[in-house]
């Protein structure tokens, strides 16, 4: 067979154009890409005739290593509290449909989470986007690599892709009105995917909200965290913040808009007294202030009506 095909290529440079001249040229064997589980050695050989009749041969040796990703890293911001949608371009590079199981390693840990479908379809030499979600209660950077793998053939494709979570954002705003010395409840539901009771600490930047120092949010549900909004003074569209914080859920950060109308009168007092005589009675109201003060007393009728200068008052306590 070799001695055939040296006779062939003698044969056809003695009628080419070249008139049996030796000629030179450029072989170039590629090792055509697989992108396999595993790496693996493969080996062949080229047969070179030649014109002057005679012929090379040369052996070939390919390795094939592990594919390389698909892309370069993704890198995303995200905020906490807030899912965030990746889609990953998925490419079929064979002639025929290809189904792909696809692993996410490592997996988070604690309330972060990584979420997609557990196999993708893609048609012959065709792309598909596979969506990947990501959601995370605390701040901090994700790290994971998404593999997708053709079970059959062994054949896989894969992504690296870095979350990196900043502060949370506002996650909702409330309009809160009352009158001045009225209070109003305020329920704000917060959620603990945990399986363990979680203790948040809450804060606000506004005096006028009365809220609990800490609350205990439930395993695996919603807890109402009620707080009471209680103006002293009138006001329109005051803007503030309150911000539930833990360790294991980080921050829930929520927005009111305050409005206090001003108050009324308190109730009627009536003095029943004959001519020349006194009728006493004495004027009961609630103090909200944290701080002790002294209140100045006064009527509209001197003349009839006397009180004492002031009163104090010392500090309010609690909630109610």
């Amino acid at each position: 067979e070799r001695q055939r095909k040296e006779e062939e290529a003698a044969e056809a440079a003695e009628k080419g154009g070249s008139q049996g001249r030796p000629q030179s040229g450029k072989l170039s064997p590629e090792l055509k890409k697989v992108r396999i589980r595993r790496p693996r050695e493969h080996k062949g050989s080229v047969f070179v005739p030649l014109p002057d009749g005679t012929a090379v041969m040369y052996q070939l040796d390919g390795k094939a290593g592990p594919p390389e990703p698909e892309m370069e890293p993704i890198v995303r911001e995200v905020q906490c509290k807030a899912t965030f949608t990746e889609g990953l371009p998925v490419k079929n590079w064979l002639n025929k449909p290809q189904r792909f199981t696809v692993r996410m390693e490592p997996q988070p840990e604690g309330t972060t989470t990584l979420k997609g479908a557990s196999y993708i379809d893609v048609p012959a030499h065709a792309e598909r986007t596979y969506s990947l979600k990501f959601h995370t209660y605390v701040e901090g950077t994700t790290e994971a690599k998404i593999t997708l793998s053709n079970d059959a053939t062994g054949e896989y494709a894969l992504f690296n892709v870095t979350f990196v979570a900043s502060e949370s954002p506002v996650l909702s705003t409330f309009q809160v009105s009352t009158v001045v010395r009225q209070g109003k409840e305020i329920e704000i539901a917060l959620a603990n995917p945990l399986r363990v009771p979680v203790p948040t600490k809450a804060e606000c930047d506004n005096p006028d909200i009365v809220l609990e120092e800490e609350y205990e949010l439930r395993p695996l549900g919603e807890t109402q965290c009620a707080l009471v909004y209680r103006p002293l003074l009138p006001c329109q569209a005051v803007p503030c913040q309150v911000k539930f914080s833990s360790a294991e859920l980080g921050d829930f950060i929520y927005q009111l808009n305050l409005d206090a109308l001003p108050a009324g009168a308190d109730r009627a007092m009536v003095f029943k007294a004959p001519l020349g005589g006194v009728a006493k009675q004495t004027f009961r109201f609630r103090h909200f202030m944290a701080t002790g003060c002294t209140y100045t007393c006064e009527t509209a009728h001197p003349e009839v009506f006397t009180c004492e200068s002031s009163v104090s008052a010392p500090e309010a306590g609690g909630r109610d």
